[in-house]
């Protein structure tokens, strides 16, 4: 019985130093875009941004937006924003 446990605890040993030391990662192999591709989807972005630039959205988020005023200094007004 102890043989069989012994053979049992050395062959899980084995296959975990398999797994750490010999088994090779898998390589993938990824498909470069063509110069006319990225030509194309630089095309759509530039587009895109012209529509941006004239139908511009509002703001909706759930960070605030803090405006620093002018008659308080910088850093009292950067420590106010640190202690929420």
């Amino acid at each position: 019985m102890e043989h069989i446990f012994e053979c049992v605890i050395l062959i899980f040993f084995c296959i975990c130093l398999y797994r750490v030391f010999c088994k090779r990662p898998k390589i993938k192999v990824v498909k470069a875009p063509t110069t006319k591709e990225i030509r194309r989807q630089r095309k759509k972005d530039r587009r895109m941004r012209k529509i941006k630039r004239k139908f511009k959205l509002p703001y909706h988020g759930k960070t605030e937006i803090i405006e620093y005023s002018k008659t308080k200094p910088y850093i009292e007004s950067a420590w106010k924003e640190i202690e929420k």
